[in-house]
């Protein structure tokens, strides 16, 4: 199997057996663990800090997880990951307003569902839309 990212998406997925896969040295059904009631912020923590990028995106994407780490994905190696940690809600706004006066992540922030629209209304003014 190449990918499991869409089975946890399937209505059937036994999401009450797969804690089982945390310890698993595949990725994909490792981070199918996080998809089990059972699983813990703790896990989703630890997650966060695997080696590999995609259950570190699986983590990124749990409402468990902390802001804290949440900015410290904004650190990651992996442009991905940094720049989903930019678009996560859960960014402080702190945080967020630094990335949004960063040239390198800005673009990434701006995809930000937590910035209040006046903000978004302040930013537009700031640097108008392109229409190519």
């Amino acid at each position: 199997m190449r990918s499991l990212q869409a089975v946890p998406e399937h209505p059937n997925f036994p999401r009450q057996k797969a804690l089982r896969y945390a310890d698993d040295p595949n990725p994909d059904m490792r981070a199918l663990a996080l998809e089990d009631p059972a699983a813990t912020a703790e896990l989703v923590e630890k997650f966060s800090r695997d080696p590999d990028r995609g259950v570190r995106s699986r983590a990124l994407r749990d409402p468990r997880l902390s802001p804290a780490s949440v900015i410290r994905l904004l650190d990651d190696p992996d442009r991905v990951i940094r720049e989903a940690a930019a678009r996560n809600p859960r960014l402080t706004t702190r945080a967020l307003t630094t990335l949004l006066h960063d040239a390198t992540a800005a673009a990434s922030a701006a995809a930000n569902p937590a910035i209040p629209e006046h903000v978004m209304h302040h930013l537009l003014h700031r640097q108008p839309l392109r229409t190519s």
